[in-house]
């Protein structure tokens, strides 16, 4: 596991500079399409993905995971009804 961490491990600082260096390239690749060079667009493209796997790589990609504003029902359509039906009922009873 410490292995994996040293390996995938990005400093904020670091991270700071592929966000810079995505944005140049993404105005690269747009600038290359525009000229029909389709050829560098499409390398652009892929050191792109690369750097945004990079950027992405300490995300958690489960189910729920994330911030409650940002996070997915983890249950089925049946209990998020249920679920919305009790915060309104909540909400009006708050307001009243």
């Amino acid at each position: 596991m410490a292995a994996w961490v040293e390996r995938n491990a990005v400093t904020v600082r670091a991270k700071d500079e592929l966000k810079q260096r995505i944005a140049v390239l993404e105005e690269e690749q747009r600038s290359a399409v525009g000229e029909e060079r389709f050829e560098d667009a499409a390398r652009v493209r892929d050191e792109l993905a690369e750097l945004r796997k990079r950027v992405a790589g300490d995300k958690v990609l489960a189910p729920g995971a994330g911030t409650p504003k940002h996070r997915m029902p983890t249950f089925g359509p049946k209990i998020l009804r249920e679920t919305m039906h009790n915060l309104n009922k909540k909400k009006k009873e708050e307001e009243a």
